[in-house]
């Protein structure tokens, strides 16, 4: 956080993600307003590539700078160090509008991070709403600004929904498990492969 220049008493959101539409970085910047009044010590760090002078770039901060918000959201595009950028929000917020897997959702479940993420995709099948994290609707800032509240408002919200991502991880991610599934599948596309031979 020392990094970022915020104050040790911010509240942090980490956004994930190359700035590109189906990310769904304006729908967060939509509730900004509301929570900016709710939280005066709120701080947006966007992590991800985009490129200036793009027109969803520019709208972006185009927003931000007609509601006066732009010192609030810091860009620090691509980083390698995700999870360490991850592990030093209060939150991580997945706005997208399409997501296949959601993979950021599962790095912040394994630094015990509360995830906030869209109801589509791979994110609806991940987040399990109110045991790893809080599901909401996509393209309703006003839903998104509600749930960040929650969290943000909640400590025992916070951690259990941080223990909820932790057991995930070991249930469902570890190693061990993983081996076995692709173990699973190996074995039944041996047996079609079989079948088909002798037919």
């Amino acid at each position: 956080r020392r990094q970022w220049r915020f104050p040790l008493d911010a509240r942090v959101i980490v956004v994930a993600g190359d700035v590109v539409p189906h990310k769904g970085h304006i729908w967060l910047f939509r509730a900004l307003p509301e929570l900016a009044n709710r939280f005066p010590d709120l701080r947006i760090v966007l992590v991800g590539r985009f490129r200036r002078g793009e027109h969803c770039t520019n709208r972006l901060r185009k927003f931000l700078v007609d509601h006066k918000l732009y010192k609030r959201v810091k860009w620090i595009g691509h980083r390698n160090n995700m999870q360490d950028m991850l592990g030093a929000a209060d939150l991580v917020e997945v706005p997208s509008t399409v997501e296949a897997v959601g993979m950021v959702a599962l790095e912040s479940m394994a630094v015990s991070t509360p995830v906030i993420a869209s109801k589509t995709g791979g994110l609806a099948e991940l987040v399990v709403d109110g045991h790893n994290g809080l599901l909401v609707p996509p393209r309703e800032p006003g839903a998104l600004a509600e749930s960040i509240c929650r969290v943000l408002n909640d400590a025992d919200l916070a951690e259990e929904l941080s223990a909820g991502g932790g057991q995930t991880i070991a249930n469902e991610y570890a190693p061990e498990r993983i081996t076995a599934r692709i173990e699973r599948v190996l074995a039944s596309a041996s047996r079609v492969v079989k079948d088909r031979v002798a037919a």
